[in-house]
């Protein structure tokens, strides 16, 4: 079994960009770092799309199908995160505990890419008055119901409760508060 090495410089530039994303969950608010410590089950495409609100606005949200290993027979839906950092490729998983280069994701999983999303597009397809209240910096992404569906659910539903806080000019988010069902 091939393990993932991990870059640990690539995780502190992560740890840094994720640092504007909190989540809001039961008993109050994490940091998306300290939500990310508890690895939830079966959240890889909350983790993954709440991961890009901090991320750059060409950085995509991927989903697909993998394989451990390549294993056809193993295979499951699943969300993770690509972007660039100095000119590298990179992905952060929920289900991989760091940051690894691309050419060592796609040997080990074998994904099969279904829809990518970039940060930019995310935002232009959440962000519009049929899902959300604006008032000054602040938009609330409140007006989507539960059976909404964008793409088959993969970019709407993650979103559902949200709250950003863009900059003046309304082009990047400042900070970004994830709404997460349960507590703890």
């Amino acid at each position: 079994m091939m393990k993932l090495p991990i870059l640990e410089d690539e995780n502190e530039y992560f740890t840094q960009s994720t640092k504007k994303c909190f989540i809001s969950r039961g008993s109050g608010i994490k940091t998306f770092d300290d939500f990310l410590a508890r690895r939830y089950r079966d959240m890889c495409y909350f983790y993954s799309e709440w991961a890009l609100m901090g991320m750059d606005g060409e950085d995509k949200v991927i989903r697909g199908i993998q394989r451990k290993e390549g294993d056809r027979a193993d295979c499951y839906w699943h969300g993770w995160l690509e972007y660039m950092h100095n000119d590298k490729e990179l992905v952060f998983d929920s289900l991989v505990r760091g940051i690894v280069s691309k050419k060592d994701y796609y040997d080990y999983f074998a994904p099969e890419i279904n829809h990518a999303f970039t940060k930019k597009e995310v935002l232009s397809r959440v962000m519009n008055d049929k899902n959300c209240s604006f008032n000054g910096s602040i938009i609330t992404v409140d007006k989507i119901g539960c059976g909404d569906t964008l793409n088959d659910g993969l970019i709407i539903s993650p979103m559902r409760l949200s709250k950003f806080i863009m900059s003046a000019n309304g082009e990047k988010v400042e900070r970004f508060i994830a709404k997460s069902s349960g507590g703890d």
